[in-house]
């Protein structure tokens, strides 16, 4: 019997609540991102997806909510959030943390220092593990 190699491409879907951007009436548009084209975050945005998230931030006149894992190597989008938070645009979101409260992302950091309404999900995950562990369960980093 022959055996089969099966190849999955992982797309990124991106969703991304911003005030004053397309009105309710408008037509939603879905971006999608082959890591086959762009694989690793790069400090200029080049891709579809990063241009549009950039033009989004630019365009949001009071917030920006959003969740991520983190973000690494991303200045444009970084500035851009800056540049908003300037503007008066309320920023707001959540990033991943572990139970040792690391993120994988290398420049997380510097973005929760520039926006204190950032958030982590460093506590849930730490209750998280206490509960497994009470019950005998195994607690993974």
């Amino acid at each position: 019997m022959k055996s089969k190699n099966h190849h999955f491409i992982l797309f990124t879907v991106l969703v991304l609540f911003v005030s004053g951007g397309a009105a309710a009436t408008e037509a939603l548009t879905l971006l999608l991102n082959s890591p086959l084209i762009h694989d690793k975050p790069k400090h200029t945005t080049s891709s579809k997806v990063g241009v549009a998230l950039v033009e989004q931030i630019n365009l949001a006149k009071t917030h920006i909510d959003f969740a991520l894992y983190g973000i690494r190597n991303q200045d444009e989008i970084y500035e851009a959030l800056v540049n908003a938070k300037k503007r008066g645009v309320i920023i707001r979101g959540i990033v991943d943390k572990n139970i040792e409260d690391k993120n994988y992302y290398t420049s997380t950091p510097q973005l929760l220092a520039a926006f204190p309404d950032i958030i982590t999900d460093y506590e849930a995950d730490l209750l998280t593990a206490k509960k497994k562990k009470k019950q005998g369960q195994e607690v993974k980093i």
